[in-house]
């Protein structure tokens, strides 16, 4: 892997030879400053839904003089998650360390070329890129045209289609309610609405029960009951960070909390909905 940064005393950023961002998991493991063994440890954090030659490539990591110990180089994603499961001030800072990079790096991206062929090279991927937003924009028009169609051919069928449209119009309505309102809630929150819109009795821990047997929340170690990464990415869960005091250990933590946003709620919504009035 080549080297690219060392800020702040924390975790270096290297490429590795498909040219993807990585970090070593021995460093990350060390600058996290944990007390656990290495390697259990790591094979405990590769278990919250990351896939080696995906999310991590083991390697051999350098002597100290015995013979190499296995590393682990993985995504820059994976490392800000591994960092936000410690619940530390230590991990929340690591993370932050690398969210700081991908904008910074992502606001420095374009570099004024000097010279001539680097000029010539910028101007013709420039030009490609103009044939291909003015190929989109055609694509984009026809199906405008297209859309508009339909639209038509279902206003021209509409008065057919009355009573099926207003026995329909109450989940419409929920739906775009909850989405307009633009407010996170908790599951338990979450159960009360399903279960007004579906006259279904479900409670917050039965609610619960379902996401984890269905994959939306995890169900086991430090991350029990907050959302799987792929639904975050989604936007139908947030997390909610928040601080109290632990009186008996005299230490400040952190307490992680599973929030469904208005397009989760809309989402949860229909497919009870579906599931209870067909």
């Amino acid at each position: 892997m080549n080297s690219l940064k060392n800020e702040n005393g924390l975790v270096k950023i290297t490429k590795n030879e498909k040219g993807n961002e990585v970090v070593s998991a021995k460093e990350l493991y060390n600058t996290l400053e944990l007390k656990r063994d290495f390697s259990t440890w790591f094979k405990k954090m590769a278990t919250y839904g990351f896939n080696q030659d995906v999310d991590f490539t083991p390697f051999q990591g350098e002597s100290t003089g015995g013979r190499p110990s296995l590393d682990y180089a993985i995504t820059l994603d994976m490392a800000k998650h591994i960092a936000m499961l410690q619940r530390t001030e230590q991990g929340m800072k690591i993370r932050q360390y690398f969210i700081d990079y991908e904008k910074a790096k992502a606001s420095n991206q374009f570099q004024i070329p000097t010279t001539l062929s680097g000029a010539l090279l910028l101007a013709s991927q420039q030009a490609e890129q103009i044939e291909q937003q003015k190929l989109l924009l055609t694509e984009q028009s026809k199906e405008i045209e297209e859309k508009e169609k339909q639209v038509y051919q279902s206003q021209l069928i509409n008065k057919k289609l009355q009573n099926t449209i207003t026995d329909q119009t109450p989940k419409v309505v929920f739906a775009e309610a909850i989405v307009s309102a633009d407010t996170d809630v908790q599951i338990g929150q979450l159960a009360k609405i399903i279960s007004q819109a579906t006259k279904q009795s479900i409670g917050q821990n039965k609610l619960f029960a379902i996401l984890r047997d269905n994959g939306y929340l995890l169900s086991r170690g430090e991350q029990y009951n907050l959302p799987a990464q792929n639904y975050i990415d989604r936007g139908i869960f947030k997390i909610k960070y928040s601080t109290y005091n632990d009186t008996y250990k005299k230490a400040t933590r952190i307490n992680a909390t599973c929030m469904v946003t208005p397009h989760g709620q809309e989402y949860f919504v229909n497919k009870f909905v579906r599931k209870y009035k067909g």
